[in-house]
């Protein structure tokens, strides 16, 4: 029987307890930098971000989004406030999990929408999720 593993995440923010059920995120802020692997004080998970983006843009690397803004359709504000970005990958890592069977949510809000004049796809946010190495979420 696999042990009951559970944690949530706040992609990019700081620890979060939902009005809506309580959970608890557990705080994602760190600035990763370039290119950088982060593990969590409880060990329960990870992540991994290279950031480096030479599209014209500059050297620049995207780590911690934030919005001011309300967002939409929710109760937990906060939750949906911050947001990690990638030039080019962003991986979540559950740690020490045995094999079984799983429950995942992920849920997405959009919190930032630029455009610098060069960008073709303004708006567009095209990313895979990928659990276990099984494609389970294509955003185009």
């Amino acid at each position: 029987m696999a042990a009951d593993v559970r944690f949530s995440i706040n992609c990019g923010g700081p620890d979060v307890k939902t009005i809506s059920d309580q959970t608890v995120y557990t705080a994602d802020s760190r600035d990763l930098g370039n290119s950088s692997y982060f593990q969590n004080n409880d060990g329960t998970w990870g992540v991994s971000y290279t950031g480096y983006d030479d599209n014209g843009g500059g050297n620049t690397f995207y780590a911690t989004l934030v919005t001011l803004s309300d967002i939409q359709g929710t109760s937990d504000q906060e939750l949906y406030k911050t947001a990690r970005g990638a030039a080019n990958t962003l991986r979540y890592y559950g740690k020490d999990m045995m094999n079984g069977v799983y429950h995942v949510d992920l849920h997405f809000a959009e919190i930032v929408i630029t455009y610098d004049g060069h960008r073709k796809n303004h708006g567009n946010r095209k990313f895979d999720v990928y659990i276990q190495v099984q494609l389970i979420f294509l955003s185009y």
